[in-house]
């Protein structure tokens, strides 16, 4: 899994509730990483009020793909305050794109590509 220092600079995707919406948000997370060339996290919610089938990421996710990219509970709990709500970005003046100012730009750590 992710450590701590990993996650600076990256796009976090984080959800609390059922499958779907955790997928939407890592979906958009990955658009958004890629966007602005910056890496991609998500931090996996496992206790609490968690659905039971969505617990464990690796009965979704291979164990190298939840290694390479997911955070725990310990870390999110952490960083949760110093995180961006990227629907709080205002559009740059001048270019139309939504710029994230989330940390170093270009780190290299992000998601396989997905096919053609």
């Amino acid at each position: 899994m992710i450590k701590i220092e990993d996650i600076k600079g990256s796009v976090v995707a984080h959800r609390n509730d059922r499958m779907g919406a955790r997928i939407i948000a890592m979906l958009n997370a990955l658009r958004v990483a890629k966007d602005y060339d910056l890496s991609f996290t998500c931090g996996w919610t496992t206790g609490g009020r968690t659905s039971e089938e969505v617990r464990d990421p690796t009965n979704i996710f291979t164990q190298d793909y939840v290694d390479a990219f997911f955070f725990d509970n310990d870390i999110l709990g952490r960083v949760y305050d110093d995180l961006i709500d990227l629907s709080t970005i205002q559009n740059a003046p001048g270019d139309g794109r939504d710029r994230a100012a989330v940390g170093e730009r270009g780190r290299g750590r992000g998601p396989p590509a997905a096919g053609p």
